[in-house]
Protein backbone atom coordinates (compact mmCIF):
# COMPACT_ATOMS: atom_id res chain seq x y z
CA UNK A 1 0.00 0.00 0.00
CA UNK A 2 1.46 3.34 -1.06
CA UNK A 3 0.09 6.54 0.42
CA UNK A 4 0.27 9.99 -1.17
CA UNK A 5 2.46 12.51 0.63
CA UNK A 6 2.63 16.28 0.85
CA UNK A 7 4.15 18.93 3.10
CA UNK A 8 2.07 21.87 4.30
CA UNK A 9 3.06 24.97 6.26
CA UNK A 10 1.02 25.61 9.38
CA UNK A 11 1.05 28.88 11.34
CA UNK A 12 1.65 28.49 15.08
CA UNK A 13 2.45 30.77 18.01
CA UNK A 14 6.11 29.99 17.26
CA UNK A 15 5.86 30.81 13.56
CA UNK A 16 5.37 28.57 10.55
CA UNK A 17 6.15 24.87 10.85
CA UNK A 18 6.11 22.13 8.20
CA UNK A 19 3.65 19.28 8.63
CA UNK A 20 4.14 16.07 6.64
CA UNK A 21 0.80 14.58 5.59
CA UNK A 22 0.15 11.14 4.14
CA UNK A 23 -3.20 10.04 2.81
CA UNK A 24 -4.98 7.45 0.71
CA UNK A 25 -7.13 4.32 1.04
CA UNK A 26 -9.22 6.00 3.73
CA UNK A 27 -6.15 6.73 5.86
CA UNK A 28 -4.84 10.18 6.74
CA UNK A 29 -1.86 10.86 9.01
CA UNK A 30 0.13 13.97 9.83
CA UNK A 31 3.45 14.50 11.55
CA UNK A 32 5.25 17.68 12.60
CA UNK A 33 8.66 18.18 10.99
CA UNK A 34 11.29 17.23 13.58
CA UNK A 35 13.89 19.78 12.46
CA UNK A 36 11.34 22.59 12.85
CA UNK A 37 10.41 21.33 16.33
CA UNK A 38 14.07 21.13 17.29
CA UNK A 39 14.76 24.68 16.07
CA UNK A 40 11.79 26.08 18.00
CA UNK A 41 12.79 24.18 21.16
CA UNK A 42 16.34 25.54 21.03
CA UNK A 43 15.20 29.12 20.31
CA UNK A 44 12.72 29.07 23.22
CA UNK A 45 14.82 27.01 25.64
CA UNK A 46 12.08 24.39 26.05
CA UNK A 47 11.82 20.68 25.25
CA UNK A 48 10.49 19.31 21.97
CA UNK A 49 7.68 17.72 23.99
CA UNK A 50 6.65 21.17 25.28
CA UNK A 51 6.66 22.55 21.74
CA UNK A 52 4.38 19.71 20.58
CA UNK A 53 2.03 20.23 23.54
CA UNK A 54 1.78 23.97 22.84
CA UNK A 55 1.05 23.63 19.13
Amino acid sequence: MILNRKIEKVSTQYGDIDVKKTYGYGVEKSKLEFEDLKKIAIENNISIREVKENI
